[in-house]
């Protein structure tokens, strides 16, 4: 990609997993890369000074200044499962309200594409059967009603000049740009941290629960295609996932035999004996159809990722000392 024809990326929502690994990714292939975050945090130490943008989400004249001259917006902002049930009214602004305003500006200014980051849990807070695209969504849980209200907010847009694409991710994992990053209660991360500080890993859900987990490096690649992409879509919802289910316990004995193989040591796995009986959801499947259909060929496998992980968390918590 040559000066004349930088692309100007938005990432809202850039200190978390996603948002700092996609700033990564695109800074590294020579896009002009800026970050909006909310003026109450103070710390972003993983990314260049100039390429912050700190605004009051509240203010619509700063969100239209933080827009102005962008190709691109990703939409990564939110809160978390827990804290969407601590402050509901905080993550259905962020998700509904703030993304209403965000699209109004969009296609004022004739952003080419806004690409928003939802959610598998839309469809059910008990994920059990074979989910596609156009399957119900009754999930209550503030979480998932925050996101699926900020997809109709972009639905009602039929008539954008903005190009919409509303991606309803599965769980991803992968290494943060740093270990300060809120990453570390996801799953598999949690796993790989744990056999690096304990040698153990604690599984402490019942280990029959079937979920589908993304490697984020394959995650930032579908998102390097829709951007890419000249290709005109019939549908605006992508369930972006693996398309395969595994159990928590098929997870940690993956990871315990990665360490096997790379430390040389062999965490033992230790369930919460109080959880193996509860309901599992052994028919869940995430239909990614539609997602198979662009061809977009994977550029890393799941033990890749894993290793990755790995020796990520052996550099940042395992001392000289030690």
């Amino acid at each position: 990609m040559g000066k004349k024809d930088l692309m100007n990326l938005l990432i809202i929502g850039g200190s978390g997993l996603l948002g700092g690994r996609l700033y990564k990714h695109f800074k590294e292939k020579q896009y002009n890369v800026k970050i909006l975050v909310r003026k109450n945090k103070k710390n972003y130490r993983n990314f260049l000074p100039n390429d912050i943008l700190k605004i009051d989400f509240y203010n619509l004249n700063e969100l239209k200044n933080a827009c102005k001259d962008m190709d691109i917006i990703i939409h990564a902002a939110g809160l978390n499962s827990q804290n969407s049930v601590k402050n509901e009214l905080e993550a259905l602004f962020i998700k509904e309200k703030f993304t209403k305003n965000l699209i109004n500006i969009a296609n004022k200014i004739k952003v080419k594409k806004l690409i928003f980051i939802s959610t598998v849990h839309v469809y059910s807070s008990f994920l059990n059967r074979e989910y596609y695209e156009n399957s119900k969504t009754n999930n209550l849980h503030p979480y998932a009603i925050s996101n699926f209200k900020g997809e109709k907010t972009l639905l009602n847009h039929s008539d954008s000049v903005t190009e919409i694409f509303i991606l309803r991710l599965s769980n991803c994992f992968g290494s943060p740009i740093s270990k300060n990053v809120d990453c570390w209660k996801l799953f598999i991360n949690d796993l790989c941290k744990q056999a690096i500080k304990t040698k153990k890993l604690v599984i402490k859900q019942n280990p029959k629960i079937k979920r589908d987990f993304l490697e984020i490096s394959n995650f930032i690649n579908y998102i390097e295609y829709f951007i890419k992409t000249n290709k005109k879509f019939r549908f605006k919802i992508i369930n972006i996932g693996s398309g395969k289910s595994y159990t928590l316990f098929e997870i940690a004995k993956i990871i315990q035999g990665r360490v096997k193989f790379h430390l040389g040591f062999t965490p033992s796995i230790i369930l919460d004996k109080t959880k193996t009986d509860q309901v599992t959801n052994s028919k869940f499947k995430m239909n990614i159809d539609r997602l198979k259909n662009l061809k977009i060929k994977k550029i890393i496998n799941f033990t890749n990722e894993v290793d990755n992980l790995l020796i990520f968390c052996k550099k940042s918590y395992v001392t000289n000392s030690e």
